[in-house]
């Protein structure tokens, strides 16, 4: 059990930033993403529209909705079932539900849009349940992982890729020690290490009151 302000257990991390909380929580945006606006394009420099985008640790970001709008199938993975259910009531949607895996997963189906949103662990999800995709867009999910388990993480992504997927990865590098989190601190170097199956690049780089923020397009290797 971790101590201080490292959050224990998925349970504790939805009290206190979704049941508990008085704010929207630090990490949440009001407007689309800028780094998946201007990098659609390199996210699918092939096929612009159609694809299937992969959203991990979605919370209950508008980002989907841009995906969707941009004529996409959008799964997304949360396990919060606080954040999915105000990510429908804050953009009138609504939803119908259904039992996946064994309870493992509850499916959010979304009415009004291409949008479905498993609510469970992130890494139990497997091909088996949600299938391969054509891409990935990663705010706050990679960041958000404990080290110890990043490896993982990034091993669950790359299972769920087709050959030839890219991932368009927003992370922050804090001002603050690493052990402190999450979110926790991620340099270009601890992407590179953790990503060994991808290539990777910097799209982007830029300071705000937090820290430094680091857009990078990994590309899966053959």
């Amino acid at each position: 059990m971790l101590s201080g302000n490292i959050l224990a257990t998925k349970e504790e991390w939805e009290q206190t930033y979704w049941i508990d909380s008085t704010t929207e929580p630090i990490f949440q945006r009001k407007n689309f993403s800028e780094s998946l606006v201007n990098n659609h394009n390199v996210l699918f420099p092939k096929q612009r529209i159609g694809s299937r985008v992969y959203v991990p640790c979605c919370g209950k970001t508008r980002d989907m909705i841009y995906l969707a709008d941009m004529k996409h199938e959008v799964i997304g993975v949360e396990y919060a079932k606080t954040a999915i259910e105000e990510f429908h009531r804050d953009n009138s949607l609504t939803y119908t539900t259904s039992d996946v895996e064994g309870g493992a997963f509850v499916l959010y189906c979304t009415n009004e849009k291409n949008i479905k949103i498993y609510q469970g662990d992130v890494f139990s999800m497997t091909t088996e349940i949600c299938g391969q995709f054509d891409g990935a867009f990663d705010r706050g999910g990679y960041n958000s992982t404990y080290p110890s388990r990043r490896n993982a993480y990034c091993s669950v992504v790359r299972s769920l890729l087709k050959t030839g997927g890219r991932i368009l990865l927003e992370t922050r590098q804090l001002g603050r020690p690493v052990a402190c989190g999450p979110p926790f601190s991620m340099t270009m170097e601890d992407i590179a290490n953790d990503f060994t199956h991808f290539d990777v690049s910097a799209l982007k780089t830029y300071e705000d009151e937090h820290g430094v923020i680091y857009t990078s397009i990994l590309r899966l290797k053959a």
